[in-house]
């Protein structure tokens, strides 16, 4: 087995409850060659003291302090002070299995590997989300682009990345978006890579908690989608079906948040407007995948062409 030496990144705000949790499954790793870096995010209640107490405990653990600056500014600052070749991310609300680290450390020439995870819902019943085993050179997607589909580009936890690689090509999270962060960063990063591989094993546990992030109305979030789905763009082509679909699952997800949050109809509207003339939007409508529902909105009027990602949330949610 390898023995290289991995830095595990753990943001740390406001998560007392599960903080202790989440680094004894840490602490309790079969792969025992990594450091701990605790990033405490200016949280107000005991986790500073908890990181302090643990770093005493395991020399393996380092604590940073910090400035309240959100999970990306945390997570940047782990970035930074890391010492080992490699890197993964664990939020602190989470925990992980004794097998994790040895899992993503199995194959070290590998640039981005992704494991699946387990769920854990309020109730404590898991939903297992597994993957489908591959192994893809990123060449072979820049020709075939639908391969991307193979590579899961959401979350950051999960995954083993390569410290140079982010170092070389000066890859951190965008501080500005509070949405989509972690698709951006995925993208650019495989961008520079050259070897991704899924695996199916399963050794995150992620724990769903209710987030004020996804619960309110965000008139930014289709520009920070958008810069996500740009950048799987410049890995696989803006002028293939498979970005296309991109574009159109982007613009109803989007759709439907707007809907679903609804503060003010002038701000909505407004955001919804932006979504729908979106020229790479109005394009998308136009790929394989959206044709049925494209023909559907040409036979009602010509102009209602370019709303489809509105109307169909508004469908669903006057059905309900």
């Amino acid at each position: 087995m390898n023995n290289s030496k991995i830095s595990i990144i753990v943001p740390v705000y406001k998560a007392e409850k599960y903080l202790k949790r989440c680094v004894d499954s840490i602490l309790a790793q079969t792969y025992t060659n990594f450091e701990l870096i605790l990033v405490d995010d200016g949280s107000p209640d005991t986790c500073p003291a908890m990181c302090d107490q643990f770093a005493m405990q395991d020399n393996r653990i380092k604590v940073i302090h910090k400035k309240n600056g959100g999970v990306s500014s945390a997570r940047n600052e782990g970035i930074k002070v890391a010492t080992s070749p490699f890197i993964t991310f664990v939020d602190s609300d989470d925990y992980v299995t004794e097998r994790y680290v040895e899992h993503l450390m199995q194959n070290e020439k590998a640039d981005y590997i992704v494991s699946g995870y387990l769920e854990v819902k309020n109730d404590g019943q898991l939903t297992p989300h597994t993957l489908r085993k591959a192994s893809i050179l990123i060449d072979d997607i820049r020709n075939v682009p639908e391969l991307i589909n193979l590579v899961p580009l959401g979350m950051v936890w999960g995954r083993r990345y390569k410290k140079q690689l982010i170092a070389d090509n000066n890859l951190f999270f965008d501080e500005s978006m509070r949405r989509g962060e972690d698709v951006f960063f995925n993208a650019q990063y495989l961008y520079f890579s050259s070897l991704a591989m899924v695996f199916s094993v399963s050794d995150y546990f992620y724990v769903n908690t209710s987030s004020s992030a996804t619960t309110h109305f965000e008139p930014m979030l289709f520009q920070w989608s958008m810069k996500s789905v740009s950048a799987i763009g410049e890995i696989i082509g803006v002028n293939n079906n498979t970005f296309g679909q991109r574009v159109w699952n982007n613009a109803v997800y989007v759709c439907e948040d707007y809907m679903k949050n609804i503060v003010k109809m002038s701000d909505t509207a407004k955001a919804l407007f932006e979504v729908c003339c979106n020229r790479y939007v109005r394009r998308s409508a136009k790929c394989k995948g959206v044709l049925k529902d494209r023909k559907i909105a040409v036979r009602i009027r010509w102009y209602v062409y370019p709303l489809i990602p509105f109307l169909y949330p508004l469908k669903r949610k006057i059905l309900k």
